[in-house]
């Protein structure tokens, strides 16, 4: 987790403040799903997306999210 942390911390210049918010290993739970789409292991991360010299945009935005997106896979 702390490593995807700083994964996403490097992916841009313009993220900032990447906090875990939420973190599940399903292998130690007392009743394993079964479901085979379901991946083993969650985290839910929050982070900010800032440029001290302008205002981003909604394709900026979406470009580095993307790329969070891209690197969680």
């Amino acid at each position: 987790v702390e490593q995807m942390s700083k994964l996403i911390a490097t992916l841009d210049h313009r993220i900032h403040d990447v906090v875990l918010v939420d973190y599940i290993d399903r292998r130690s739970l007392s009743q394993p799903i079964s479901d085979e789409r379901i991946h083993d292991r969650a985290a839910t991360f929050r982070f900010t997306i800032r440029d001290d010299s302008k205002t981003l945009t909604k394709a900026e935005i979406d470009a580095v999210v993307q790329q969070v997106s891209d690197a969680a896979i």
